[in-house]
């Protein structure tokens, strides 16, 4: 009864430190699921690292905790395919993949506002494939393969801006306006002093291809003709509007000059 009894505490001694060291069987990540929150991604440009969800029965992994990621082809549209590797009490390894579409390419461009006779404009451009450019009236403006608007003629044109596709991003396209106002017309002459009976050229020039007019403010001192001769006739003082017409690229512009008689 005695040898019974000591081999019954031997054993209720031993169990503990069994039951301490007995080894817990990791799960394989294999019999994990695994999902993204997106079907597919949008290309970037750079890398795509979507953390997926992972799940074991109705347990949730946690990322470095029970598992480590690798992601491989995960720049360029097409399949990625990302590596889980179990740590802790997860072994072995699992894989999924996610697809990356074609990514849109944004063209920056700003509305461009000019006067006729500007130098001409190269239009500011953010993009990432090469660039076409196209005007819708060739009579306001012209523009090249580089960008550079010539100014033609006032009014207004869309450049409509093309960017081209290629496996990673979608064409695009912006279009921009062209505003081109009127230029201003300035009118030059030279007035003098007359003597009753002479004549006087006042010279009158403009910078625009407006039509010269010519006026006196009094005729009975002096008269002047179509071709801007001013012929005095008696003495006193008066002034002489010239007014160039406004045209298609130019505003109206006049001046003033103040004639005496002797």
């Amino acid at each position: 009864m005695k040898k019974v009894l000591t081999l019954l505490l031997t054993v209720a001694l031993l169990l503990p430190a069994f039951v301490v060291h007995a080894d817990v069987r990791k799960v394989s990540l294999d019999k994990c699921i695994v999902t993204f929150s997106k079907k597919s991604y949008t290309y970037t440009g750079v890398g795509i690292t979507p953390t997926p969800k992972v799940r074991y029965k109705n347990k949730k992994l946690k990322k470095d905790r029970d598992y480590t990621i690798y992601y491989r082809d995960n720049v360029n549209v097409g399949v990625a395919t990302v590596t889980l590797v179990g740590v802790g009490n997860y072994s072995g390894s699992t894989t999924a993949t996610f697809q990356i579409t074609k990514g849109k390419q944004v063209i920056k461009a700003a509305n461009i506002k000019a006067t006729y006779g500007d130098e001409p404009i190269y239009i500011s451009t953010e993009a990432s494939n090469p660039l076409t450019y196209h005007s819708s009236n060739r009579k306001v403006c012209t523009v090249n393969k580089v960008g550079m608007v010539t100014i033609v003629g006032a009014g207004k044109a869309k450049i409509t801006i093309h960017a081209e596709g290629n496996s990673n991003v979608r064409p695009a396209k912006k279009i921009i306006t062209v505003s081109v106002r009127k230029a201003s017309a300035t009118v030059t002459a030279f007035g003098g002093l007359l003597k009753k009976g002479e004549k006087w050229d006042l010279h009158a020039e403009t910078t625009s291809d407006g039509k010269l007019t010519f006026k006196s403010s009094n005729e009975r001192i002096a008269m002047v003709s179509k071709k801007g001769i001013v012929k005095a006739k008696r003495k006193g003082k008066v002034t002489i509007t010239i007014r160039s017409s406004a045209t298609k690229n130019y505003r109206a512009g006049s001046m003033k000059v103040v004639m005496e008689v002797k």
